[in-house]
């Protein structure tokens, strides 16, 4: 066996088992070892962000949710990229966020009443369970970053969401709670399989 292997079974001793999430269907058997950044002060950035090591073979692509078994607690997988070790690859490097809402995703559609012949605005559903994070927006600040938030001007939010999703501007996102966002910008280029968008309070 390559060191990637032996790196493998040493995650499945004492490494976190994970569900990776997917509406294909979810795949399960994989191990992964994280940790908070200790050189990290902002709480925020303590609170919700990890560095992750994976198995040689993982499956886990940037833009998957993934749920680690002990806790039930979901992910956002930010970011992959290969460790090699004699033009072998043994780990896979990356950085997870944690999904701390759930909501429902849904579209716009304009149709003419029967009755008054006006144009009636309704929402179709795109995805009934969205896994993202939800964070006030920085002004010229990335989250990862070690910045005093109390230094940064704040707007509205912003929802880190799989691009998988699909989400488009206009749509609504409507959180547990029961609070309505309307995606207002989208951002496509920032991470790998994620889009950022800036979210207004939806009053429609």
């Amino acid at each position: 066996m390559g060191i990637g292997a032996d790196i493998k079974d040493i995650f499945a001793d004492v490494g976190s088992a994970i569900t990776i999430i997917r509406d294909s269907g979810t795949v399960t058997g994989e191990y992964l070892d994280s940790e908070i950044n200790r050189q990290i002060t902002k709480p925020f950035v303590a609170n919700y962000f990890r560095n992750a090591s994976f198995q040689y073979d993982t499956e886990i692509i940037a833009g998957d949710v993934i749920q680690f078994e002990v806790d039930d607690t979901r992910h956002l997988v930010m970011s992959k990229r290969a460790e090699a070790f004699e033009n072998e690859v043994v780990t896979w490097e990356g950085t997870l966020y944690l999904c701390n809402v759930s909501g429902e995703l849904s579209r716009p559609t304009s149709t003419r009443s029967a009755q008054t012949y006006h144009r009636e605005e309704t929402f179709e559903p795109v995805k009934s369970t969205c896994h993202a994070l939800m964070t006030e927006a920085l002004y010229g600040h990335d989250l990862e970053t070690d910045e005093e938030l109390g230094l940064m001007g704040l707007e509205n939010h912003e929802l880190y969401i799989p691009a998988s999703v699909g989400p488009q501007i206009l749509d609504r996102y409507e959180g547990a709670s029961g609070e309505y966002s309307m995606i207002a910008t989208i951002k496509k280029r920032r991470y790998e399989n994620v889009l950022v968008c800036g979210l207004e309070v939806d009053t429609r």
